[in-house]
């Protein structure tokens, strides 16, 4: 297994979709199956909320030095082929250079449909990141979902693994398109590629370092479908829930009640010494609340 040292990911979540017309909550149906069928929404990653997510199109529209727009053992795509030989004899250099950037625009339109068949289920490291709760668990009223990592399980797989944060975007030439459509794609004995660094899985597994607070783990399955996911059943036990510093007390009994005494409960905290979460056990945390509040009642003092 890649990347023994992580022994834990966690998922963030919202529990409230709303409320009705008598003020009850209306609880996200899909947290509750998460909870309920231990499933977690797998996304096609042209639906992610960051449009630079999975779609850096890394051929440019100039090719480099020392790049072949065709190599001799792959036979070029019938559309490639048409525009090149849609070229005038004696073309400009205009003319040439426009030829080049359709073929570029063509083969980066492949590789996000390549990318787009694929689906991914978006993890963190973190539990106590008070951006995360703040984005993902319904600004600290949701719940961070804590999953054990294990040998042969969903969560260590091939496509399994932690997203790199970078300034400048991933590129390729065409040469590179190239061999790996050949090495990987069309060759019946080809090379695997979900292992290496490659087209890809960096696609896949590369994001703005702007996210870098997220440490962001992914979780890659194929899905050659036109759907925006699937629920994927995640094959390693919940470890604990850990609820957020506003989680209602009646949705805290909402999630125990699916989960029962199977899990451990822990409770996020408001530091008070610094602007941080602190991350303890439910029943203590339940001790400190009752303490602070005996601590600081000073309803005697104005009467």
């Amino acid at each position: 297994m890649e990347f023994p040292e992580v022994k834990r990911l966690y998922k963030f979540r919202s529990l409230r979709s709303g409320v009705d017309e008598d003020g009850k909550p209306i609880y996200n149906q899909f947290t509750i199956s998460m909870l309920r069928e231990n499933t977690a929404w797998i996304a096609r990653p042209d639906t992610f909320n960051d449009p630079f997510d999975c779609n850096y199109r890394p051929i440019p529209a100039r090719m480099k030095e020392g790049d072949e727009l065709f190599i001799d053992d792959l036979p070029p795509h019938e559309v490639e082929a048409k525009i090149i030989n849609d070229l005038p004899k004696g073309c400009s250099d205009r003319e040439m250079e426009q030829a080049i950037f359709r073929v570029a625009e063509f083969r980066n339109d492949h590789i996000q449909h390549m990318i787009n068949s694929y689906c991914v289920l978006s993890l963190s490291e973190e539990c106590d990141h008070t951006l995360l709760w703040s984005h993902y668990a319904d600004q600290h009223r949701g719940i961070c979902i804590q999953y054990a990592r294990s040998e042969n399980s969903n969560l260590s797989g091939e496509l399994s693994r932690p997203v790199r944060y970078r300034r400048h975007y991933y590129s390729v030439d065409h040469k590179d398109y190239q061999v790996f459509l050949r090495d990987h794609v069309y060759s019946p004995s080809g090379k695997d590629w979900k292992n290496g660094n490659n087209l890809l899985t960096n696609a896949i597994f590369t994001k703005s370092e702007q996210w870098f607070y997220e440490k962001e783990w992914r979780v890659a399955m194929p899905f050659p479908q036109p759907a925006k996911g699937f629920n994927l059943k995640i094959d390693v036990p919940i470890i604990s829930v850990i609820f957020g510093c506003l989680t209602p007390e009646e949705d805290k009994k909402v999630v125990m009640d699916i989960l029962g005494d199977d899990v451990r409960y822990y409770q996020a905290w408001k530091s008070k010494m610094e602007h941080k979460l602190d991350v303890i056990p439910e029943e203590e945390w339940r001790g400190r609340m009752d303490y602070y509040q005996s601590e600081r009642d000073i309803s005697k003092y104005l009467k």
